[in-house]
């Protein structure tokens, strides 16, 4: 089983098999963490479906809910698994899964396309606070801002990998729970005229309509596979 293991690396996917330590990071502020559970069906939705297709290797969809360069990665190794004749598997499909949220902060000036981002481009981050974004006249005309926010899910629904002849390779079929880390980004790009400049007034001062509200979100690492997935190419480890 030993040798069996070694014939593969899970570094080939965004996903990080038998983890079963916690990550430890900030909860999302109050007001934020109420707004995300309300979200919360949605969200495990998405770990349910990240699962199914895995087990599939039917990653299609996946395409338009991941950014680039995490798809990139995820397409990659799907390739690679199946061109060794391997297989993976939902272990304890039926079990429920808890979500948390984590590391809330926004980013401004940047896109959640990394590609679109230019390396002398200097992004401000600030701490998430529900209903107040930083102060958009200080960044200049137009832009974008990112919200981004890490779920953290625990279940012992998970994923493992098998070779052709049912051998285990990588994961744990057993009822221990697993801890997985998805980091999601949403982005509003906004000019500075007086519609957009109404809009971010009432979020901030009248607290009105969530400028975010309107956006989808996009899965932009899973499980530290692309060190948090740097919003600049310059900030990037070399391969």
């Amino acid at each position: 089983m030993i040798h069996i293991r070694r014939l593969f690396s899970s570094a080939v996917l965004p996903w990080k098999f038998s983890n079963s330590k916690a990550y430890e990071l900030p909860l999302a502020n109050g007001e934020l963490n109420v707004e995300l559970l309300k979200e919360k069906d949605s969200f495990l939705y998405v770990y349910d479906e990240i699962l199914k297709s895995y087990e599939n290797q039917d990653i299609g969809w996946l395409e338009d809910v991941m950014e680039p360069n995490l798809f990139k990665k995820l397409q990659s190794g799907m390739q690679e698994i199946k061109a060794n004749e391997k297989k993976i598997q939902i272990i304890n499909e039926k079990e429920s899964t808890d979500v948390t949220y984590h590391n809330a902060v926004c980013l401004v000036g940047v896109n959640i396309d990394r590609s679109k981002n230019k390396i002398e481009t200097n992004p401000v981050e600030n701490t998430f606070n529900y209903g107040r974004v930083p102060n958009l006249l200080l960044y200049g005309p137009d832009g974008s801002i990112i919200l981004r926010v890490s779920a953290l899910y625990a279940s012992k629904k998970k994923l493992a990998l098998f070779d052709k002849s049912n051998n285990l390779i990588e994961g744990d079929n057993n009822d221990d729970i697993e801890y997985h880390k998805f980091q999601f980004e949403k982005m509003v790009q906004y000019k500075f005229m007086i519609r957009d400049f109404l809009k971010f007034i009432n979020w901030n001062i009248l607290e009105g309509k969530d400028p975010f509200e309107d956006s989808e979100w996009i899965i932009t690492d899973i499980d530290d596979s692309l060190d948090g997935n740097p919003i600049l190419v310059s900030a990037r480890k070399k391969s």
